[in-house]
């Protein structure tokens, strides 16, 4: 019996330290650039998703679809672990965001680019494994993001410039 506490113990301590201690843990973001061919101009009005090879939108495990946002010009007080979505990234200035489990990158997945006025056609882009910016270890220390309109700077070169011609 005395030999079976400490293993007891070494299983129940070990469980915990499998946990996740950090919203970060295993997220990663993809930041869009959507610009006019011709003039360089940022497009503002579009529908981008991650969709597979036959064209259906991904969904996340919580069962919503993987659609991006425009980065919020702050962070909203109100953002907990799931909504990353709400924080203001620094990073990522104010193009299109689309926090998400860094698993995807090992998937055949496409941007699907959609104009909201119809202004240029659909487009489907192939995404990279090197277009996934990992959120844990590159973002500091997450419990700080509470007291703060955005994210630190950090160093970022994963941004995703798609051109189409309107």
């Amino acid at each position: 019996m005395k030999r079976l506490i400490p293993l007891f113990l070494i299983l129940f301590f070990s469980a915990f330290a499998n946990a996740q201690h950090c919203p970060f843990d295993g997220m990663a973001i993809l930041v869009v650039q959507l610009v006019d061919q011709e003039t360089g101009e940022e497009i503002q009005h579009a529908r981008i998703s991650v969709c597979d090879t036959a064209g259906n939108v991904v969904l996340n495990w919580d069962k919503k679809p993987l659609v991006f946002v425009r980065n919020p010009q702050k962070t909203e007080p109100d953002w907990d672990y799931y909504n990353f979505e709400k924080i203001r990234y620094s990073f990522a200035e104010d193009h299109f965001i689309l926090p998400l489990p860094y698993g995807f990158k090992n998937q055949e997945l496409y941007l699907k680019v959609e104009s909201a006025l119809g202004q240029f056609e659909t487009k489907l882009i192939p995404l990279q494994a090197e277009n996934y910016f990992a959120l844990h270890n590159n973002i500091g220390d997450w419990t700080e993001l509470y007291n703060r309109d955005e994210s630190p700077e950090v160093p970022f070169d994963q941004l995703i410039r798609i051109e189409v011609k309107r």
